[in-house]
């Protein structure tokens, strides 16, 4: 993809050394207004073939984004 998810993935990618594949992502609004938070999800396939999953809370989509990415990439490292 093009967007900012996949270029933190790429950075993290060669910055880390990490080789993983973004296999799908979503996201959606919990609440309404200005109260709302982002939740996104996304899954990734380390080298190992293994796939994990991380989830990300926000008020930012972008930031929830990372978040989940991060909590996948952790799941994967640990597992």
């Amino acid at each position: 993809g093009n967007g900012p998810l996949s270029a933190f993935k790429t950075a993290l990618a060669d910055g880390c050394g990490l080789d993983l594949t973004l296999v799908d992502y979503q996201e959606h609004a919990i609440g309404t207004g200005a109260d709302a938070a982002a939740a996104a999800y996304v899954e990734i396939e380390a080298a190992d073939r293994s796939v994990h999953w991380g989830v990300g809370l926000h008020p930012n989509i972008v930031t929830a984004s990372f978040h989940a990415l991060l909590s996948a990439i952790n799941r994967s490292e640990t597992s």
